[in-house]
């Protein structure tokens, strides 16, 4: 293999062996480096940073992420009449909810998932290997039988915000019942996006910049940045 930071050749003997599910789409990187790191300014200015931090070096990768299709029907018991409890209506209501995304990797801060998973597929491409020409790509780490059940709950909470959006009125007692809901389809895509970490008020905070839109999503110094820069106006100096 070659590295993809410094150019250099590697042989490395495989003591192992597993069987992986190939991905079959991707969606090609969009945003450069150069735009990635105008991005990022852009957004510390956003913050109200008075200075810009130090920024590290920045690697794009292509990062694993299940994308779910969901099909079935789920069973609604629903209370419309709020004084009184015993008044329910029983429905079936059809599912087809497609794209359902959970991230596949676990090198991934918490904070950046939703980033990810949120990601338009409007520019996916089947995949070829010429995608990640100079790109170094993660293999899943989480498996689709886990995968799969993030992305079920994911699915039926949707359901839900739907039938109550649905309804516009109160519901007294509600349950949705999911036993025929059903996975129609998965497919592995890989996502590239730009990580790098800034340094700011002596600790480091990653940052997570999507190579398809240019999003920004960066940790934040815990107190926020006001209050950082409060302190450091307020504490006297030598």
């Amino acid at each position: 293999m070659v590295c993809p930071y410094c150019g250099s050749n590697y042989v490395i003997q495989n003591t192992q062996s597993r069987e992986i599910i190939p991905p079959t789409a991707v969606i090609p990187i969009q945003i450069s480096e150069n735009k990635a790191r105008k991005a990022l300014i852009q957004w510390f200015k956003q913050q109200k940073f008075d200075v810009l931090p130090q920024v590290l070096p920045a690697r794009c990768v292509y990062l694993p992420v299940w994308a779910f299709n969901f099909g079935g029907f789920v069973q609604c018991r629903l209370n419309m009449n709020l004084m009184d409890p015993g008044t329910a209506i029983v429905e079936d209501r059809p599912v087809s909810r497609q794209n359902v995304l959970v991230t596949a990797t676990r090198s991934l801060s918490a904070v950046h998932r939703p980033a990810l998973e949120s990601t338009c597929l409007d520019t996916i491409q089947p995949y070829q290997s010429k995608y990640l020409s100079h790109w170094p790509a993660e293999t899943y780490q989480i498996s689709i039988a886990d995968a799969s059940l993030q992305a079920r709950a994911a699915a039926l909470e949707k359901e839900k915000e739907e039938i109550r959006s649905f309804r516009g009125q109160p519901i007294g007692q509600f349950t949705v019942t999911s036993s025929r809901m059903f996975i129609e389809s998965f497919t592995l895509i890989l996502i590239p996006v730009w990580l790098t970490r800034y340094r700011f008020a002596q600790q480091e905070y990653s940052v997570m910049i999507h190579g398809q839109s240019g999003q920004v999503n960066a940790e934040k110094p815990a107190q926020g940045i006001s209050g950082w820069l409060h302190q450091w106006f307020a504490t006297p100096t030598d």
